[in-house]
């Protein structure tokens, strides 16, 4: 890519002809998604990628500030915002794994 480009959003007129590339040229390119593979097959390559990704950890955490349109849950007694976080419902990390490791 040209070594102007400094800003995600703001270079699409800085772009030389070479750095852009076309859908057909990105689809082509892609491993993923080309003539011949199809919507099944896309969709049973992402799931076996998925399932060996690790959890985002953050995830919980944003998507409570998400659904509430970026504000922080009301304060508590003590006058502290908490989001509440699930230990042992998903993939053991964190405090949840300390208590319940795996052997």
């Amino acid at each position: 890519m040209s070594s102007t480009i400094q800003r995600l959003g703001s270079t699409t007129n800085r772009l030389k002809a070479s750095d852009r590339l076309t859908i057909c040229t990105s689809t082509w390119r892609n491993t993923r998604i080309h003539d011949g593979v199809t919507e099944d097959e896309f969709v049973r390559q992402r799931h076996e990628r998925d399932r060996t990704l690790p959890f985002p950890g953050l995830l919980l955490d944003a998507l409570q500030v998400n659904i509430r349109g970026g504000r922080l849950p009301e304060p508590e007694a003590n006058g502290i915002s908490y989001l509440k976080i699930p230990l042992n419902r998903f993939r053991e990390t964190g405090c949840a794994a300390i208590r319940n490791p795996k052997s």
